[in-house]
């Protein structure tokens, strides 16, 4: 049995020349801004908007998430060998800033972290896959994910998620450019 498709060619490298090309991470990351919008702000008021948000959100992390494997593979990084890809954690969006060095304020911290507890749940299932899911910040105590209440999301909050993406969109550009000269 052949590795290769019905063109002949390899798709280990293929995969390797897209993930470590930033340009389809960025091409992601902004579809998945664009989804968050759309469902957050033309969300039709009713019991569902909450868990339309919830997977708004979940977006918006999932678009964070790509902006920072652009950063990195723009920083002259290799993210898959064509065999496996780099690993950052599961959708832990702090640790992952970390990883790839991109610098964060405490503020855009903390809301990095309710975004990974989007993606990793509550955007996508009704329950965590485990019980230390249930904590959302290392600050808490306990949480309970699924009480809005205990969630401290609010506008500032989408301004800090805005202000991340704007900034990686800055930090990718530059790194780009001074790649190319």
């Amino acid at each position: 049995m052949s590795n290769r498709d019905i063109y002949g060619r390899d798709p280990r490298i293929m995969i390797a020349q897209t993930a470590n090309d930033p340009f389809p991470w960025l091409i992601f990351a902004r579809r998945l801004v664009q989804s968050a919008y759309i469902l957050d702000k033309y969300s039709e008021p009713n019991e569902l908007v909450k868990d339309v948000r919830n997977v708004a959100r979940m977006c918006a992390g999932m678009a964070i998430e790509c902006y920072f494997k652009a950063y990195f593979v723009a920083s002259g990084n290799t993210l898959h060998d064509g065999e496996k890809q780099k690993t950052f954690g599961a959708h832990d969006l702090p640790a992952m800033a970390k990883a790839v060095n991109f610098s964060v304020t405490p503020k855009q911290e903390r809301v990095l972290y309710y975004l990974s507890m989007w993606v990793r749940i509550k955007g996508r299932f009704p329950a965590p896959l485990k019980p230390q899911d249930m904590k959302i910040h290392p600050d808490d105590v306990h949480t309970y994910p699924y009480q809005e209440h205990r969630l401290v999301w609010d506008e500032t909050s989408d301004d800090v998620c805005m202000e991340i993406i704007h900034e990686a969109e800055a930090r990718i550009a530059q790194k780009r450019a001074s790649l190319k000269s």
